[in-house]
Order: C-alpha cells, then structure tokens, then sequence
C-alpha cells in the first residue's frame, strides 16, 4: 500500500473548522439525485434501514483545505479537488461508486471516467470499528498516510462503527498523472 505520511502528519483533522463542512446524507442525496439509478439504489437502502441518521457524513472541500495539502496535490495532479470526509460514530456510508462528477466540473475537464483516480488517504491509524471495503476486499490496520486509489464505477463502501471520528483526505486527478508520479516517486 502506497503511504504519504510525511505529506499528511502535520494536519490534525480534529483542529480543522468542521462548522464550514456539508452534512451529507448518503440516501438523501440518492433519492434526489437527477440519476434514476441513484434513486433506485436510494429505494433499495431505504428499504434496508439506511438512513439520514446512519449515513450522515461530513466533507470539508477545497477552500477549507489546509495549504500544505494543495502543496502536496499539485506534486501529483495538475488539476484536482480536494476534501476531508469525517465519519462519526454509527454512521456508514453504505456501498457506492463514485461518478467523479464534482471533480470534472469544478477543473472544467472534459476526461472520461476512466482517465480519473480518487486517493483515499486515511488520516490516522486505524481504529477499532473504523472500516473501509473496496470491491469487497476488507481493508484494516491501516496507519496514518496509506493510499488506497479508487477509480470510478468501482463499488467501496466506508463505516465507522468505533468510538472515535474517522477521518480521510481525497484528492482526485487524472489518472495518467497518478501512475506518473508513482512510477517515479511512488
């Protein structure tokens, strides 16, 4: 597993200004999403027991970011965004895939989903109930600065069902420049 530790260890995710975050609903956002997809996923979660009280997640997005984060992006992507996701305990973000939507509209890039990447870098050690699954392998254990990339129409799914937040910074670019960076720095 890739490990950025010494681009991370500086920022602590309890210091940053969680009151500027967007709560966000997994299945509320589902239900009204424009994709009738989503909305039948939303149904079928509802209909499980998900919900706005177990799947409630914070983000922080790039304004909110501190600097030496953007600095350490910018050695990766030439464009990218950027934000913190901040699970508390009992709630889940049940199994998705990401579209990378948000990511070509705000760099106004015009790439196929294919050509993106989302690092998924957890924050701190892992924690007892803190879960993270990538088509369906199980990842614990996990230490401060380990990478996981996610790419698009992959399914993942994170939970927190310890006592303590959990915290993990993404960063999402073009593909081709991840596996540049990697290839020569790793």
């Amino acid at each position: 597993m890739l490990n950025y530790k010494k681009y991370i260890e500086k920022v602590i995710p309890e210091n940053l200004d969680w009151d500027k975050s967007e709560k966000q609903n997994q299945v509320s956002e589902y239900i009204n999403h424009a994709n009738p997809k989503y909305q039948e996923e939303a149904k079928e979660l509802s209909s499980l027991g998900y919900g706005d009280l177990n799947t409630t997640v914070y983000q922080l997005f790039d304004e909110n970011i501190p600097n030496e984060l953007h600095e350490f992006a910018k050695t990766i992507f030439s464009k990218y965004q950027i934000s913190f996701t901040m699970i508390p305990p009992g709630s889940v973000i049940p199994e998705h895939y990401d579209t990378m939507y948000s990511f070509t509209s705000k760099t106004n890039t015009n790439i196929d989903d294919s050509d993106i990447v989302r690092l998924n870098i957890f924050m701190k050690d892992w924690e007892s109930g803190h879960y993270f699954e990538l088509n369906r392998e199980p990842y614990i254990d996990w230490k401060q600065g380990d990478c996981i990339p996610i790419i698009p129409n992959v399914r993942h799914l994170a939970g927190n069902l310890g006592k303590t937040k959990r915290y993990t910074l993404q960063i999402t670019g073009q593909r081709n420049e991840f596996e540049r960076y990697v290839s020569h720095k790793g």
